[in-house]
């Protein structure tokens, strides 16, 4: 069986212990059917072919960062009525091998790998030498500190309460390509539309509201219990 985690960069990473890497095994297989089918990763998986799809996983995965960085992209998180959600959408879209999976898994990725990069900045580890990191980790911190505080983990906890998308797979676990793509079509129609609707002031402002609303209902709890 053919594992997402297993062609994904090691050096300056750190990742969890689960089998998965995204949410589930489906968001995974997307991933991996959209790197084979644009022949990131070759078809037939050998020993000698294994070390080069690492290493053409690396230089992809490097390559959407770098990507991200490119002014008119990097222009959608800086813009606004803009943010992380609107860079990454813009960001798919040029991207082709990234165009074989639905909008919400491609989001869900490029979160985890800059988890997985923060993680290793959390917890250092051999070798401490950045240069010596894949070329995503390095490239990841390169994004990272053009984008500071703009890349907001508030968007991504928003966009996994509101996407309702289910991804497509078919019963045997391949992914059904033409669903792939009309899902991403539709998701990024979606994620424009809902850019537009909610702003990250809208959103920042809704998560206060409900913590204003948390700290109401505690308090009352308080006042019973002293009663």
């Amino acid at each position: 069986m053919i594992f997402l985690k297993g062609f994904l960069p090691r050096v300056g990473m750190v990742y969890s212990s689960h089998k998965n890497f995204l949410r589930g095994r489906a968001q995974d297989d997307q991933v991996v059917y959209a790197l084979i089918q644009s022949g990131v990763i070759a078809n037939r998986i050998s020993q000698e072919s294994d070390t080069n799809n690492k290493k053409a996983v690396d230089q992809a995965l490097a390559g959407v960062f770098t990507l991200a960085m490119d002014p008119q992209i990097f222009g959608r998180l800086t813009a606004e009525g803009g943010g992380v959600l609107s860079l990454l959408c813009t960001l798919r879209n040029s991207i082709p091998w990234a165009q074989g999976m639905g909008q919400s898994v491609f989001v869900q990725l490029c979160q985890r790998l800059v988890e997985a990069r923060q993680g290793w900045h959390d917890s250092p580890h051999p070798p401490f030498n950045v240069a010596e990191h894949s070329t995503t980790a390095q490239k990841i911190d390169a994004f990272l500190a053009v984008a500071g505080t703009r890349w907001n983990p508030v968007a991504f906890a928003m966009y996994s309460v509101l996407d309702s998308e289910q991804d497509n797979v078919v019963a045997n676990g391949v992914v059904d390509p033409a669903a792939a793509s009309t899902s991403g079509a539709e998701e990024t129609s979606n994620m424009a539309g809902f850019m537009a609707d909610a702003t990250m002031p809208s959103m920042m402002g809704l998560l206060e509201w409900a913590m204003t609303e948390d700290e109401g209902t505690e308090e009352g709890e308080r006042m019973d219990l002293d009663n």
